[in-house]
């Protein structure tokens, strides 16, 4: 569904659906699963494409370990 909101253009939508399956993920699976570190990783790169580049480093480069 995120990438879906890219797609039409709702950056914000995408930005909202991705940081719920980030918690999701690490609630569910733990900050060091793979998928947890994709779902960070995609989460980065819409708020990246809003401008929030502060917030994208910032988790692109944090170490869940």
């Amino acid at each position: 569904m995120a990438e879906a909101a890219i797609w039409m253009g709702e950056h914000a939508e995408a930005v909202r659906l991705h940081r719920q399956t980030l918690d999701d993920r690490i609630r569910v699976l733990g900050s060091n699963h793979p998928a947890t570190s994709t779902s960070r990783h995609n989460l980065a790169s819409a708020l990246a494409r809003m401008g929030e580049r502060e917030e994208a480093v910032r988790l692109a480069t944090t170490d869940p370990r």
